[in-house]
């Protein structure tokens, strides 16, 4: 164990892209088998089982066939590879920060402990343990809620089975769910939607965020803001301002719309949960299909910006953008430094957090265009335009979150195909790219003339 940790944590990018190819071509394999789907379902195609094990793998959520369509082993399959899949991007997350801060000076290594609160020096294989014992706990947890309040309708045992694939896919932020209509059977459940939204956020902290939150807590569970970590201040920061801002641009845009049947408690309910779920998860309790173009470009945005670093969640993550927004308002007030929490944001992290959204922009357009030059949408489609659907499907790919307004399933094998390899380059890019970015310089250090350049 010892010695493969060591090999994971010496290279967590090569790691990475092996650990979600075996996942997907194993995962393929076993959905094509006849046991893994119900006795009256087509069979599986290689394109479909692709996407399906891509989807769950990548703890996306997009489907071309229901779960539903699936038996007990084939369900059984889907959510192993979600819980793996979850694991692995939190694990190795984790990793790539060991490489890239574990080599530096001991001044840098400070700052790093006290950034992302790990012990840059803890053995790797009991830090693998830490992950995943802290996500099996969460899972149980709500698999157990899940269960009790599901029980007097399906029974010890179906509600049981249901308890435990929600709550794993809630955590692992992979928006699976067993029904074919999603969780809208369960849009009016308070507490359906609330241990959903809880576990989503969760899974979408990163386990830097919640080691720390568990560390710094006392004997009465209280957390004093000042002593949490600078990284857990970002993302809680940022996390709370996207969830509150969500929520209530999505009440107010739908409230007349999509949410109009219902009564202003559930109505804002239903929009604090597709809040969350845009950013991280992929549940949804009402029709996507039925939101207008505002909400859509709302839920898009959502979806880029995904979670924490070292989380399930995909995305260019709430830390990136926090950074450039801070370092946005710096410059407009004229300060001579990025600053936020009593605490400079290193010139180093504005440059990598510019490169990121540059190159995220890069692999979301190269993508659409592909998606619409192969499909050609037109419209009207399920209520929108074509290109809001196709737009919104590939940005629901990369961000690895799985909300849809209809068009995953209307998409012929090339348009498949191409969300396929955008779920699995959203999965595994931006920390792969990370590692890149981060790599210790070799050799001289060349510098040019500088250049004026007129911007704007």
């Amino acid at each position: 164990m010892s010695k493969f940790a060591g090999a994971l944590a010496t290279y967590p990018a090569r790691a990475l892209t092996i650990w979600y190819a075996i996942l997907i071509i194993t995962g393929t394999g076993l959905l094509m088998l006849p046991a893994c789907r119900l006795p009256d379902v087509p069979a599986l195609s290689l394109t479909d089982a692709l996407f399906m094990a891509t989807s769950a793998a990548c703890v996306t959520g997009l489907v071309v066939r229901d779960v539903a369509e699936f038996s007990g082993l084939g369900q059984g399959v889907i959510l192993v590879l979600i819980q793996l899949g979850g694991i692995g991007i939190m694990t190795l997350a984790t990793l790539v920060v060991i490489q890239v801060t574990g080599r530096q000076s001991l001044r840098q290594l400070v700052l790093a402990r006290e950034s992302i609160g790990i012990d840059l020096h803890e053995d790797v294989g009991r830090l693998l343990g830490r992950v995943v014992g802290a996500c099996l706990i969460f899972e149980a947890t709500g698999a157990f809620v899940l269960a009790l309040g599901q029980m007097p309708e399906m029974g010890a045992g179906r509600a049981a089975w249901w308890g435990v694939f929600h709550a794993v896919s809630a955590f692992c932020n992979a928006g699976f769910a067993l029904s074919p209509e999603n969780l809208l059977p369960w849009a009016g459940d308070w507490l359906v939607c609330a241990v959903v939204i809880v576990l989503v956020v969760l899974g979408g902290l990163g386990f830097p965020v919640l080691v720390d939150l568990f560390e710094r807590r006392d004997h009465r569970w209280l957390i004093r803001w000042r002593e949490l970590n600078f990284h857990t201040q970002l993302v809680l920061t940022g996390s709370a301002v996207l969830l509150v801002l969500g929520t209530v641009i999505i009440f107010l845009l739908e409230r007349d719309r999509a949410l109009s049947h219902m009564g202003a408690g559930q109505a804002l309910m239903t929009a604090l949960f597709h809040s969350a779920s845009a950013r991280t998860a992929g549940f949804s309790t009402v029709e996507i299909g039925t939101f207008g173009n505002a909400a859509l470009f709302v839920l898009i945005m959502l979806m880029w910006v995904g979670g924490g670093p070292g989380s399930a969640a995909g995305g260019i993550k709430v830390t990136t953008v926090s950074v450039l927004v801070v370092y946005g308002l710096s410059r407009v007030r004229g300060a001579s430094e990025t600053a936020l929490f009593r605490h400079r944001v290193p010139a180093e992290a504005v440059s990598t957090a510019a490169v990121v959204v540059i190159l995220a922009v890069t692999m979301i357009v190269s993508s659409l265009l592909l998606l619409l030059t192969m499909e050609q949408p037109g419209p009207p489609y399920n209520g929108g335009d074509g290109f809001m659907g196709a737009s919104f499907e590939i940005f629901s790919a990369f961000s690895t979150v799985g909300l849809s307004t209809g068009l995953t399933r209307e998409l012929h094998d090339p348009g498949r195909w191409i969300v396929t390899a955008t779920m699995f380059l959203g999965r595994i890019g931006p920390l792969v790219l990370v590692t890149l970015l981060t790599r210790r310089t070799r050799g001289p250090e060349v510098r040019h003339p500088e250049a004026e350049i007129h911007i704007g």
